[in-house]
């Protein structure tokens, strides 16, 4: 797992990758701009990526490394490509995370042309990271990054205690982002 120390987290083959902050779902077209602009950003802000690149260990089943790091992840920067739109394990990444309600975090690489968009992936709002945009505008600030709270209450399976300030006693509901103080 990358991470800001620049040292990647040891981790036996068979056991499910730490909890981090971003699973980067990418297609193989774009692993330049991953490895080289994507990645570097997301770590200089400090946060936690699990990454293909890195976190899957020689002779481990892949598939399965993959989907258990989805589900590890507070969120999932999708990078939006024609490529990654046309990629049927990028789509079964992206199925995983909806099903497990992960925030989503789309980064357009290259515009998707004719591509069709899955609906869970047009809906959030895009960070735009083509060749001709500004990339250190884009990534300046941690926008890529899941905001910690938010991601938090996003990727649980089941209630989330929230305290009832009056009362004092945790209280099991779960927020909506429009009941989540920003």
């Amino acid at each position: 797992m990358a991470s800001a120390a620049g040292t990647e987290s040891p981790r036996p083959a068979d056991t499910a990758p730490a909890r981090p902050d971003v699973f980067v779902s990418y297609s193989r077209g774009d692993k330049r701009f991953v490895d080289e602009t994507l990645l570097p950003a997301l770590v200089a802000h400090g946060t936690e990526v699990w990454i293909d690149l890195e976190d899957i260990p020689p002779a481990a089943d892949w598939r399965a490394q993959v989907l258990a790091g989805v589900a590890a992840a507070n969120a999932v920067v999708f990078v939006i490509s024609p490529d990654s739109l046309a990629s049927a394990v990028c789509g079964e990444e992206l199925a995983r995370a909806v099903e497990l309600n992960k925030r989503l975090i789309p980064v357009v690489r290259r515009d998707p042309g004719d591509a069709a968009v899955p609906p869970d992936l047009a809906r959030p709002n895009w960070i735009w990271l083509r060749e001709q945009d500004d990339a250190e505008r884009a990534l300046a600030g941690g926008r890529v990054q899941p905001d910690g709270a938010r991601a938090a209450l996003t990727s649980v399976e089941g209630p989330v205690p929230v305290w009832d300030m009056e009362s004092e006693k945790p209280q099991r509901e779960l927020l909506s982002h429009a009941q989540f103080p920003s």
